[in-house]
């Protein structure tokens, strides 16, 4: 859920993002370092393969994908070692301590992640383990780990994906329009998901065109770290492989490249549009939700750590971790729009989580609320979860009794939901001054169920 390679930057062999691609959240530390390639797993490169080896790869890709070159693309080799240093050095390059906080934070708070796990050396042990080779946007070069003597197949699949980036980025800037949505983790992780899905889609024609042996020689190699890992790191490492080429495949059967290329002009801008396809082409985007000033509401002493967007991909990946896959998907595929605020008081570390969502229909708004009751179950444990005070008296809002309001606290821990018709507030806190702002996140007006996309 936050950022994480240099913006945009992609990278070979399986590949990562983040909870808001972090920005992909693991935000900001996520996907700004965004892993990128093919999922095959692959071999490396050596400095004794020619020019003319790499420029054949090249022509037959701009002949492919349909794209021409407009300037030089750098190749670059490097070893193991250096890999790991230009990773350590390309994170912190693009991500802040800043933004780890808050992703850090968020992550724990909402149960993606154990408290205290070193997030920073996570995400650093994937990629060394994962990345064989990427196209960082901020330098125009192709890096190639180069321990081999000669090119295998899945050297040449890798570096026709990782081309296919570099034509990318001459002709819609790749950089400039992951910046552009650094602080909407949910429209990031859309954006990377169109991106890795054309070159995926790329990479695959190369392959039965021009390899084809690479779909048998291809070998699994171990990844610890990346199994080890928490469930929203892999899910979000996978999406824009998996669901991003699935959206771009329906694009190109029905209009080849020219219509894959018409995505470029209006990139999808949630992953609820790239899991379900058809909301991107009846036009239905996000919901735009306000949320009240609740620095103020707090007081002077709260520091907002974080001002971001969760979405479907993410509210489903939670409730997956908690309860199980068929919920998930049931309770997040209503999702219409969301918005939350994160606030640190750094005299004691409390912290308060702020959620307004809103919901095609009242139908969706109940499956989501009803998920996350279990979701608290099953993080918890159902004997750990004592029922909790809604603190400031719902039932006598100015806004009147809500449809339904739920409360329950698990250690220091404060969890509570309010749904009123299609929208549905999450407040999570450890201090009771949290109870303070529950009221102020129930939306003033109603908003009618949005029609469904055909």
């Amino acid at each position: 859920m936050g950022s994480g390679v240099a913006a945009g930057a992609t990278t070979s062999r399986t590949r990562l993002h983040g909870l808001p691609a972090l920005r992909s959240r693991l935000a900001a530390a996520v996907l700004a370092f965004a892993v990128g390639i093919a999922l095959l797993p692959l071999g490396v490169l050596s400095q004794g393969i020619s020019e003319r080896e790499l420029d054949r790869i090249q022509s037959r890709v701009v002949e492919l994908r349909r794209l021409e070159l407009t300037a030089p693309v750098g190749r670059t080799f490097m070893n193991r070692e250096e890999l790991r240093a230009y990773n350590r050095e390309t994170f912190f390059r693009d991500v802040t301590p800043e933004e780890l906080e808050a992703t850090q934070t968020l992550l724990e708070v909402l149960g993606y992640i154990p408290l205290g796990m070193n997030l920073t050396q996570l995400l650093l042990d994937v990629l060394g383990e994962q990345v064989l080779g990427f196209y960082d946007p901020a330098t125009k070069n192709i890096y190639i780990v180069s321990d081999a003597e000669r090119m295998t197949p899945d050297d040449e699949v890798t570096l026709a994906h990782e081309m296919t980036h570099a034509l990318q980025d001459q002709h819609y800037d790749l950089r400039a329009n992951a910046e552009a949505r650094r602080h909407n983790n949910d429209r990031a992780l859309a954006y990377q998901a169109m991106v890795e899905g054309d070159a995926v889609l790329s990479q695959s024609l190369y392959t039965l065109r021009y390899v084809p042996e690479a779909l048998e020689e291809s070998v699994s190699s171990p990844s610890p770290a990346l199994d080890s890992a928490p469930l929203v790191l892999r899910r979000e490492l996978i999406f824009p492989y998996e669901d991003g080429t699935s959206f771009v495949l329906q694009a190109f059967q029905r209009g080849s490249w020219a219509a894959v290329d018409a995505l470029w002009q209006r990139p999808p801008e949630s992953t609820t549009q790239i899991l379900h396809p058809e909301k991107y082409r009846a036009g239905q985007s996000p919901i735009t939700v306000d949320l009240p000033d609740l620095g103020g509401a707090l007081g002077s002493e709260w520091r907002e750590l974080d001002d971001d967007t969760v979405g479907e991909l993410d509210l489903t990946i939670l409730i997956e971790q908690y309860v199980d896959r068929r919920t998930a998907d049931q309770a997040g595929t209503g999702w219409a729009g969301d918005h939350y605020k994160l606030l640190r008081r750094d005299r004691d570390g409390a912290v308060v989580f702020a959620l307004r969502s809103t919901w095609e229909s009242e139908t969706d708004a109940r499956e989501f609320y009803s998920a996350y009751q279990r979701l608290a179950d099953g993080r918890y444990g159902a004997s750990n979860v004592q029922p909790g005070s809604l603190g400031g008296s719902l039932n006598a809002s100015p806004l009147g009794r809500p449809d339904a309001s739920w409360a329950v606290r698990s250690g220091a821990w404060n969890h509570v939901l309010v749904r009123d018709g299609v929208n549905v507030a999450l407040a999570i806190y450890s201090d009771s001054v949290g109870d303070s702002i529950v009221d102020s996140l129930r939306p003033t007006n109603a908003r009618s169920p949005v029609p469904a996309a055909r």
